[in-house]
């Protein structure tokens, strides 16, 4: 004779209080503006020179927007920018315009200047013929600079 089995039934759960769980947000960027500005490297008679243009709003990062001029005969033309991570004073722009080669732009800020090492060829790093962004960069301006405008044929429009 088959025997009765008790049917047991879950108890709901007890419900008691949780702590709050505060989820942190993400660390705050720190600001800064310590290498903003507008830097030049001193012009050749035959125009060559370059131009190096930084807009830094945190301290790990800035924006830049780099041209160079080979000068006569050729003119040839170089042009970079974009945003990178900077450490300390030291900010490294890396790319590559050839399959295999590689482009490093080392900048590292001083009190007025900026020294730029280029290495790798131009054409690794989009340039002209024979430009090369080496060189000391003498803080021309210490305001904050439009970025976007140094390519030929660009017009800057005014601020508001």
């Amino acid at each position: 004779m088959p025997t009765e089995s008790a049917t047991l039934t879950p108890k709901a759960p007890l419900l008691s209080p949780t702590p709050a769980i505060h989820q942190s947000l993400p660390p705050q960027r720190k600001k800064s503006n310590a290498y903003n500005g507008t830097y030049a490297t001193e012009k050749s008679s035959d125009g060559s020179g370059c131009m190096l243009k930084v807009l830094q709003q945190y301290a790990d990062e800035i924006d830049f927007e780099l041209s160079c001029s080979r000068g006569a005969p050729s003119y040839n033309l170089g042009y970079a920018m974009d945003s990178i991570p900077i450490e300390g004073n030291a900010a490294i722009y890396t790319v590559s315009y050839s399959p295999g080669k590689l482009c490093e732009i080392k900048f590292e800020f001083q009190d007025a200047s900026v020294s730029v090492t280029q290495t790798g060829e131009p054409f690794a790093c989009g340039f002209g013929n024979a430009v090369y962004a080496d060189g000391m960069y003498q803080l021309l301006d210490k305001g904050i600079p439009v970025l976007g405008c140094m390519q030929i044929g660009c017009t800057p429009t005014p601020e508001k």
